[in-house]
């Protein structure tokens, strides 16, 4: 749908605009990904390696076991807790995204809802007629009231009443 207003072109290009920013992030997310799963289990098999072979190890490399198993330890914890923000953060990203996007498809393709009149006591069998004929286009049949007596008018009115109001539903549901 083309808009001719500058709040539905704003959107649009901005709708637009995310969605390739989004499928740029995830390539980025995916690239990242990577490089944490590749550093975390250099960082395990660096851990395995000294652990495993420690008394094997020369000298040099004896001193620095501490350090590769403080710096693997934390290279593997910050890769997990990177990996649980990243679950979190694209969740949260989905969320607002199909959010925002429904909202856009909502105020670029509004539907024109059909609200019924307002019925009150006063309006007559003959009134809710009338509506129905002028509202939706259906030419009923009138019923000879005169020779009724109240209550069979009263019970005549409210069912001309909920067939107005089913019409009034079903002209909603269509849309």
């Amino acid at each position: 749908m083309k808009n001719t207003n500058f709040q539905g072109w704003f959107l649009t290009m901005l709708n637009k605009t995310l969605s390739n920013n989004r499928d740029y992030y995830y390539k980025i997310s995916q690239q990242s990904d990577r490089i944490i799963v590749w550093l975390v289990g250099f960082s395990i098999t660096g851990i395995a390696f000294v652990v495993s072979k420690g008394t094997q190890l020369d000298s040099f490399i004896n001193n620095l076991t501490n350090y590769i198993i403080i710096c693997g330890s934390l290279t593997v914890i910050f890769g997990v807790l990177y990996r649980i923000f990243l679950y979190f953060a694209q969740s949260l990203e989905i969320r607002i995204l199909i959010g925002f996007e429904g909202y856009i498809e909502a105020y670029n393709n509004a539907s024109d809802l059909h609200f019924g009149r307002e019925i009150t006591d006063q309006d007559t069998y003959n009134d809710i007629i009338e509506y129905i004929n002028a509202d939706f286009g259906v030419d009923d049949e009138r019923i000879d009231i005169t020779h009724l007596d109240l209550k069979q008018v009263e019970v005549l009115r409210k069912s001309v009443l909920d067939y107005y109001l089913s019409l009034n539903n079903w002209e909603n549901q269509k849309l």
